[in-house]
């Protein structure tokens, strides 16, 4: 019974941290953008969309982590997407400040 009631408190407590993670990785989503949108010029409609495909994306990523990877693995994999968040607004970011026109990106055509 001890092992059962064990099992159970472990459970628990992996939901915890998961809820925990789920929360986190929001609130580090939504300052990625809003810290992305600080840097973009409020016109720039295609850093916006980019921006927006960005969060949507990784809306849906941590979606998918919270409906099928084992309870105890979705902080680690919540943390993974953020990262690559973090590191996708700091590119975006790094095209806005040099001027960079992602429409004529691939030959200017």
């Amino acid at each position: 019974m001890s092992t059962l009631n064990g099992h159970a408190i472990d459970n628990r407590l992996a939901r915890k941290a998961a809820h925990a993670a789920r929360r986190q990785f929001q609130e580090k989503i939504v300052r990625s953008q809003r810290q992305f949108l600080s840097i973009a010029v409020s016109r720039d409609v295609v850093a916006q969309r980019l921006m927006s495909n960005v969060v949507e994306n990784a809306q849906l990523a941590a979606l998918e982590i919270a409906e099928g990877t084992e309870i105890s693995e979705v902080p680690a994999q919540l943390d993974a997407v953020s990262v690559s968040v973090s590191r996708t607004v700091e590119v975006l970011g790094q095209l806005i400040r040099s001027g960079h026109d992602p429409r004529r990106a691939g030959g200017g055509r």
